[in-house]
């Protein structure tokens, strides 16, 4: 493995403490106060993502993986990161069975996907009246291709939580990654659920914040301090978002980075599949492709995106797979075609 890819797996969180952040959880004060009003961060902003080893500010919006963190942090070059980086990966003792911990992400088990199936059941299709529903139309994303993609909403997170809590015991629920790290539901404020399905059986799931998005729509500006996305407490997923979609084995696939990205461009008539960010793909999904499959890597405009989407066309390319990297020109992402276009 390419030393860059080495040192882009460093558990972020290990790296922010290491590097001097104070950490709460997954949050810290962000080190980018010059970008932030009053050059202050006394709402921490900065959210760190152990699944994907990345990290993003909700206040400034500078967000990367380990590499990125060491090279704003330090002032270093990408090479001097990537050295310090395996510096630190080196030195770092090698975890025994019996000295791990519940911190360290995990693939799902098949007690914790069955936590997922229950979740799924006690949720919803978005509605044309209900508050995904409207943040979805608000997108431009039709509410068939939400259904169609798994995309499901708690209408009371209280209630769902019950019904897990009565279903599962407290060990069961920590190891589905969906107790907060105060005990709590983890989706208590994350409404609308994206579900990563394989044989029709739910594998992951990931949820996202829109209340700010419905605070917007009532005209209430009040900022809203907890992540826009949120992925499960150390657990990673086992496959990409839609991954069924290749079963078929299809000539042409896009990969998205998000999932409001992937609902757009299969909306937009593609194929395609999506992971949570734009380091979150793991180098074993490649043989989820055919040798014949053209991939087109359609990441976000912006520094982290344009990196990694160029790493990934390398890492198709030399397993034999055609693949091109096309980053929006002008827009943000793929969302933001398909506003346009609407």
């Amino acid at each position: 493995m390419p030393q860059y890819l080495a040192a882009q797996r460093i558990p972020i969180l290990e790296l922010a403490a290491k590097l001097g952040l104070s950490i709460k959880g997954r949050t810290a004060s962000c080190y980018n106060l010059s970008a932030h009003k009053n050059g202050s961060d006394n709402n921490p902003s900065l959210t760190f993502y152990p699944a994907t080893d990345s990290y993003y500010c909700f206040s400034c919006r500078v967000s990367g993986d380990a590499i990125d963190l060491v090279r704003k942090m330090k002032g270093f070059s990408f090479k001097q990161a990537v050295n310090f980086l395996m510096t630190m990966a080196s030195s770092s003792p090698r975890p025994t069975a019996s000295s791990q911990s519940y911190s360290e992400v995990s693939l799902p088990s098949p007690r914790s996907k069955e936590v997922y199936r229950c979740l799924f059941e006690h949720s919803t299709s978005p509605s044309v009246t209900s508050p995904g529903g409207q943040y979805l139309t608000g997108r431009k994303i039709s509410l068939d291709v939400a259904h169609n993609c798994h995309v499901r909403e708690m209408q009371s997170p209280s209630a769902a939580w019950q019904q897990l809590e009565m279903q599962f015991t407290a060990t069961e629920l920590q190891a589905a990654g969906l107790k907060s790290s105060k005990g709590n539901f983890l989706f208590y404020y994350h409404q609308l659920l994206f579900f990563y399905m394989q044989d029709g059986r739910p594998q992951y799931v990931i949820a996202r914040d829109i209340r700010k998005a419905q605070s917007l729509l009532k005209g209430d500006d009040k900022k809203q301090h907890t992540p826009k996305e949120l992925a499960l407490m150390s657990v990673k997923p086992p496959v990409p978002y839609m991954v069924e979609l290749l079963d078929g084995s299809p000539e042409k696939v896009m990969l998205c980075e998000g999932h409001i990205d992937t609902l757009s461009a299969i909306q937009l008539g593609n194929k395609a599949i999506g992971v949570a960010g734009a380091t979150a793909f793991r180098r074993e999904w490649i043989n989820l492709f055919r040798k014949g499959t053209n991939v087109t890597i359609a990441f976000d405009n912006d520094e982290a995106g344009r990196r990694n989407a160029a790493e990934l066309q390398a890492q198709f390319r030399m397993q034999g797979i055609k693949a091109n990297a096309m980053i929006p020109a002008q827009v943000n992402d793929i969302n933001e075609i398909l506003q346009t276009i609407a």
